[in-house]
């Protein structure tokens, strides 16, 4: 009795093992490129460097807060 509940356990163990390396693979293999973030310089939302408008050193999300921010 003892013997089938052991040979049971390490089959079950294998068989568990088996399985957790594959899915680990899986997931280092995926990588995700970081995207760098800007803040507007003048109502402070968060986007994409690509998308930001950059005038001098300072970066804005549209140009409603670039005329916004150049009038002052």
């Amino acid at each position: 009795m003892w013997l089938k509940v052991l040979i049971f356990g390490v089959v079950a163990f294998l068989i568990y093992r088996f399985f957790m390396k594959k899915n680990k693979k899986v997931e280092s293999s995926k990588k995700i490129d970081a995207i760098e973030m800007l803040q507007c310089d003048n109502c402070g939302v968060y986007m994409e460097n690509k998308d930001a408008i950059k005038v001098e050193s300072k970066n804005y999300c549209s140009n409603e807060c670039k005329t916004k921010a150049l009038k002052y």
